[in-house]
């Protein structure tokens, strides 16, 4: 084959693909940030975080802890019930005294109820008042129950719901869940019953909608048609359902009921410390929560709830915008289409010799030594910032700049390393590393279709996008020169960053640095598939078209 003439446009190539990572990466800082908060004088029918700060203020503004049992825990419970009766309605306390470990425990639920026109169907607000001895809770879960009150307040001047709408603070959800144990087993809701739930683990961030039933797909579909800014992902449930962490929303699932849990978690450093406090509360997480949670009860409260299908989802929002779902059943044939598409490329490609077949064999085994060699980069580089004291705690200030060296890294090992052992390998056209990577990322869609379905996404969309471009401009050949494999290649890597890049912002809050390997496993997968544009980044190197 005849050497090909893309040698010279590699370079800028590569700086084109660079360029539109960072793009991809602050549009993802930006979509993340929660909306800002509405204004008291917004729409009525909005949300307005605003409106809903007197009432979060006179809930936790003393900065008073109020745990079971204590005596302030009885005056912030007394307040949600005024509240409650201030709006029109007529609530209710669910008493009851459970026994514990370390003794009986009174506990009093506060439930409020809008009556529908439908009988025997419900949809149930829920979050929890008790807050830990350590600190006021304004936070978890201080704004998710003002987030309550101020819907009670607005739904109370709508029209008659179709199905009733259930508003319930618990009690003793930091004890043991005991307020949510009380009402599912005292209260009579119906089966039918759709929850949403409440909750914060920090005290700034995106509302995420992260945990939801299993046979959840038709909410799902409801979710994405009616939220207007969604962070969700059926990773997080994935992950989350793997670890021992509850919240209320166990307590509905484990006696059969549908639903979806929503909670913000950044700055988990204030969590379950005096730290949250009214001063340290974020309007904006605060206008999220509310938004979702309204825009959902409106959406179930005036829809009929029987006859709903089951089945999963697999799902992810797309930077903020929409949210990109399929059946999970469907996952494996994706991943298989994807992989066909591939392989339709390399034939078409190994047909108009564009490539050899030697040449994307040693491509797949390039990017496996790649792969190995940036983790345990990675992993050097975790311990030297352990032992420097650039790594001072789980999650700490100027933490960007940490992760950032990870990513740098990963880009710099791939830059240095892939012309030169690539050329040694016999690897000399964009065409041949890119089938190389894709190939790989095909199949690792395919083991997580059958194993982890909830994470699939990540390898599916990309290889999937991916391939389908790559087959195309395969079939059509419209540029021989090389310049269509480089352009497949920014193409392929901006799609499959579009979907990394986000979740880093939301796992640092979630896990902070306790699994710095699985950070450099992100960085190196993503910043490898800059790998074809580098192949030819050298103008000294020899090789095929």
């Amino acid at each position: 084959m005849a050497r090909s003439s893309d040698s010279h446009s590699a370079p800028a190539g590569l700086a084109v693909a660079i360029a539109l990572l960072l793009v991809v990466g602050y549009l993802a800082m930006v979509r993340y940030d929660p909306p800002e908060p509405r204004s008291t004088s917004s729409n009525q029918r909005t949300f307005s975080a605003l409106r809903a700060l007197p009432i979060l203020d006179d809930l936790v503004g003393d900065g008073i802890p109020h745990p079971v049992g204590s005596a302030h825990h009885d005056v912030v419970r007394d307040r949600i019930f005024a509240h409650f009766a201030s709006f029109g309605y007529t609530p209710e306390i669910q008493r009851a005294t459970i026994e514990t470990r370390s003794g009986p425990r009174e506990i009093s639920n506060v439930i409020a109820r809008i009556r529908g026109m439908i009988p025997g169907q419900a949809v149930v607000l829920v979050s929890h008042y008790d807050s830990v001895t350590e600190g006021p809770g304004a936070s978890d879960a201080g704004v998710c129950v003002a987030t309550i009150l101020e819907i009670a307040r607005m739904l109370s001047e709508d029209a008659p719901p179709l199905n009733d709408i259930i508003f319930l603070v618990t009690d003793a959800e930091e004890y043991g869940l005991l307020g949510a144990r009380l009402f599912v087993e005292e209260y009579n809701l119906p089966r039918d019953a759709v929850v949403i739930n409440l909750d914060a683990r920090g005290t700034s961030g995106p509302s995420l909608m992260f945990e939801t039933s299993d046979e959840s797909g038709w909410l799902i579909d409801i979710f994405a048609a009616v939220i207007e800014q969604p962070a969700t992902s059926s990773l997080f449930y994935e992950i989350y359902k793997r670890m021992p962490n509850d919240s209320d929303f166990t307590v509905f699932k484990r006696n059969g009921f549908e639903g979806l849990n929503f909670a913000f978690i950044g700055e988990v450093e204030n969590y379950h410390t005096d730290r949250d406090n009214f001063a340290n509360v974020t309007h904006s997480s605060l206008q999220h929560h509310g938004d979702n949670a309204l825009a959902l009860l409106r959406a179930l409260g005036w829809s009929d709830l029987s006859g709903r299908e089951s089945g999963r989802r697999v799902y992810f929002d797309l930077l903020g915008f929409t949210v990109v779902k399929w059946p999970e059943i469907q996952t494996l044939r994706y991943a298989l289409f994807g992989l066909l598409l591939v392989l339709l490329a390399l034939l078409k490609l190994h047909r108009e010799e564009m490539i050899e077949t030697s040449g994307v064999v040693a491509a797949c085994v390039l990017w496996i030594i790649l792969l190995a060699g940036g983790i345990l980069l990675g992993w050097g580089l975790d311990r030297l910032l352990v032992l420097l004291g650039g790594i001072t705690s789980q999650w700490m200030d100027g933490a960007f700049l940490v992760i950032g060296a990870f990513w740098l890294l990963a880009l710099l090992w791939a830059f240095l390393v892939v012309p030169r052992l690539g050329a040694k390998m016999g690897i000399t056209s964009t065409w041949e590393m890119w089938l190389g990577i894709w190939l790989w990322w095909t199949i690792l869609s395919l083991l997580c279709g059958m194993f982890a379905p909830g994470a699939s996404f990540l390898f599916l969309v990309p290889a999937l996008t991916a391939s389908a471009i790559g087959a195309l401009v395969a079939i059509l050949l419209v540029n021989r020169s090389g310049l269509s494999g480089q352009v497949t290649a920014v193409i392929s890597a901006v799609i499959a960053a579009a979907i990394w890049l986000p979740l880093e912002f939301i796992i640092y809050d979630a896990i902070g640095f306790g699994a710095n390997i699985f950070l450099a496993v992100r960085a190196t997968m993503v910043m490898l598939l800059l790998s074809p544009l580098m192949i030819r980044v050298q103008p000294w190197q020899e090789g095929r078209r």
